[in-house]
């Protein structure tokens, strides 16, 4: 998973522990999945990425958050007016760089 390779990166480069990135989730039980041992036995045709991002969870490389997909998804999937998708973009970490002009 990329986020938890450029975590380490990060806390390589910096010398300081990074926080670990926030994985948002729209399914409650893939979500439960993760957290839960006990479905294991029931699910063994589950493929090794989720495997993996039970590891991680598991260790504290990354935090499962649940998020409701109508506040979200709309920003991926349906054309938005100007102030809807600033708003979803902020929500999802987006920022704007603005590049100094040059004369």
């Amino acid at each position: 998973m990329p986020a938890v390779s450029l975590c380490r990166l990060l806390g390589e480069l910096t010398r300081v522990e990074a926080h670990p990135p926030a994985l948002m989730v729209d399914n409650q039980p893939a979500i439960t999945l993760t957290k839960n041992l006990v479905f294991h036995d029931r699910n063994k045709h589950i493929d090794t990425r989720f495997q993996f991002i039970r590891d991680c969870n598991d260790g504290g490389q990354i935090v499962l958050e649940f998020v409701e997909t109508r506040k979200l998804a709309n920003i991926i999937i349906k054309p938005l007016g100007y102030l809807r998708f600033m708003e979803l973009r902020t929500k999802i970490g987006m920022v704007e760089i603005k590049q100094e002009q040059q004369d």
